[in-house]
């Protein structure tokens, strides 16, 4: 009797360890879940953060190459309108100083004051022509001058943002890897867990 009381110790002891075994594997398996739900939860803000930052990088990176594209035209347009005003300059310059060599000689002839009158007309016509062209020119470089300084001064300022919001995002990135990983290694240890049972 002293036997089987011994050997129904010996079986209630194993039970009873059994049993608390049992309790710790559930414990260890609730453990892994809220981890992994966690973990689910943080990557997928994380992700969330990722998209918003690729968002605000491609935006940022759209507002740069238009800005770049409208002011590297605008310098190009202003080149063209100087180019052009100047060969007009030349001409009218040209044309100037035929008219004044034309209105010089019918003035000292005898010519009648209406003939002398038109060739004055026509000088001064011709000088304001030169001197709107002049005017035309001056404006256009002056215009082509500040969009040229406004490059030198706001590229750098766009290139150091753009440069900003890629080492942010790519370290979103990095942080939403490592969530990832993790994430995927406490699965991993679930379905080992699981195997056991």
């Amino acid at each position: 009797m002293l036997k089987n009381f011994a050997v129904l110790l010996l079986v209630a002891a194993c039970l009873v360890s059994c049993h608390d075994q049992e309790k710790e594997r559930e414990k260890e398996k609730q453990k892994i879940m809220t981890e992994i739900e966690r973990l689910d939860l943080l990557r997928r803000k994380a992700k969330e953060f990722v998209s918003e930052q690729e968002a605000v990088f491609s935006a940022k990176e759209a507002e740069y190459t238009t800005w770049k594209v409208g002011h590297l035209a605008d310098l190009k347009r202003y080149q063209n309108v100087i180019a052009k005003a100047e060969k007009e300059l030349k001409e009218a310059e040209q044309s100037l100083s035929k008219d004044q060599r034309f209105a010089t000689h019918i003035l000292s002839s005898g010519q009648d004051s209406t003939i002398k009158a038109l060739s004055v007309f026509f000088v001064k016509k011709a000088q304001n022509r030169v001197e709107a062209l002049k005017g035309v020119i001056a404006r256009t470089r002056k215009a082509h001058d500040n969009t040229k300084k406004a490059i030198t001064e706001k590229e750098p300022i766009y290139l150091k943002q753009i440069e900003t919001l890629e080492s942010d995002l790519k370290i979103s990135q990095t942080t939403y890897d490592s969530l990832n990983a993790l994430h995927t290694a406490e699965v991993g240890k679930l379905a080992k867990f699981g195997g056991d049972d």
